[in-house]
């Protein structure tokens, strides 16, 4: 049998089989099990990505606690830059403190993951979230999601604008 080459160019086998007028049929299944392989793990490191507990590489979001000063200093500016169009919020849990209700987010996008207690006042386009009290919604997709930033006292909150759509 032919030699196994695993450079890019020789595990398409249609080429070889150009080439040599045989598909050697080792070789192919090599080929193939090793794009599985390589589609598989793409795919699984992709999914861990997209909403995952990662830090994105940012320092800050790594070493501070989501509530803490300097965690939602850089939320906040990371949230006013222009990258945050490309942001993807998840819903994650339905929280009540000190008579106030809140949604429980993880932001995701280029070099960023990061966590928000956002504050919920106008409950119309999450009504679903409330009377369940986010059973059923934990991971779903807050499309179109906009965030205010208050400041009441000295404590920075986040306040929740608009939605376009929950997507599960």
């Amino acid at each position: 049998m032919g030699k196994v080459h695993l450079s890019g160019a020789c595990c398409n086998w249609l080429a070889c089989y150009k080439v040599k007028n045989v598909v050697n049929l080792r070789h192919l299944s090599n080929c193939m099990n090793i794009r599985v392989t390589a589609v598989f793990v793409s795919i699984s490191m992709l999914s861990s990505c997209e909403n995952g507990n990662g830090s994105g590489n940012n320092p800050i979001f790594e070493k501070h606690s989501p509530g803490s000063k300097i965690y939602m200093d850089e939320l906040t500016v990371e949230l006013a830059s222009p990258k945050a169009s490309g942001f993807t919020y998840h819903f994650n849990n339905y929280v009540v403190m000190n008579r106030k209700e809140y949604i429980e987010v993880e932001i995701s996008g280029p070099e960023l993951e990061a966590e928000a207690s956002v504050l919920v006042r106008n409950w119309q386009k999450l009504e679903g979230i409330r009377r369940t009290k986010g059973m059923g919604y934990r991971g779903a997709k807050l499309k179109g999601l906009k965030i205010d930033v208050e400041e009441v006292g000295g404590k920075r909150e986040f306040v929740y604008e608009d939605l376009d759509k929950i997507v599960d």
